[in-house]
């Protein structure tokens, strides 16, 4: 189960950076009218989370989580990964562990998971749902417009593990949810986690 936990970040760094280049390489530039507009940047961001650079170690966007959910700590693990790992401790829901890996911006800087389509959007769909029995994948957008894939078991009764991730930028932002006991989880705990999703911004340095 612990493979599970680092599954996507393991995955991508190693096979992520072919298919994305070639996306970037392929994709058409889009007309300026159907860009999306930047999100506004607030006076107060809220709290800090992390630094993306690109291959030249240029600032390049950070990632903020405006708030905090009642009743929880974000606590900041140095030792879990090479990149970032915080664990969000909340008051009667499942754990949610929050890692950003930065291994493939050489590599994919300028990828989004928007980028990614057709036979890759596959490739990596079938990468990131290996260790489910019967996955059921959606792919949303926060309110500043970044896409995520979500991924949970649909049987109920083995939901005991759920996943949201983005390339942005060419790194992985990635959550895992469960319980200390990998007992199911229930609804509430499902709703808690997209406002924690929800809650994390990207802002570009401009």
């Amino acid at each position: 189960m612990k493979k599970l936990l680092v599954i996507l970040a393991a995955l991508l760094c190693l096979n992520v950076s072919a298919f994305a280049e070639e996306t970037a390489a392929q994709a058409p530039e889009a007309p300026a009218a159907e860009e999306a507009a930047p999100a506004q940047e607030p006076a107060d961001k809220g709290l800090f989370m992390k630094s993306l650079t690109d291959g030249d170690d240029n600032i390049i966007a950070e990632a903020y989580m405006d708030e905090l959910p009642d009743d929880s700590e974000l606590i900041y693990d140095a030792e879990g990964s090479d990149d970032g790992m915080w664990t969000l401790d909340i008051e009667g829901v499942a754990n949610i562990r929050i890692f950003i890996s930065q291994c493939m911006l050489k590599n994919a800087a300028g990828v989004s998971l928007a980028d990614v389509q057709g036979e890759n959007l596959q490739q990596l769909t079938d990468m990131a749902t290996v260790d489910y029995d019967d996955p059921v994948v959606e792919i949303l957008t926060t309110p500043s417009g970044n896409q995520y894939m979500h991924i949970y078991e649909r049987d109920e009764e083995l939901r005991s593990v759920c996943t949201m991730f983005t390339l942005y930028k060419g790194a992985v932002i990635e959550l895992v949810q469960f319980n200390d006991d990998f007992s199911p989880l229930t609804e509430h705990d499902h709703e808690v986690m997209e406002d924690v999703l929800y809650s994390i911004w990207i802002y570009e340095v401009k």
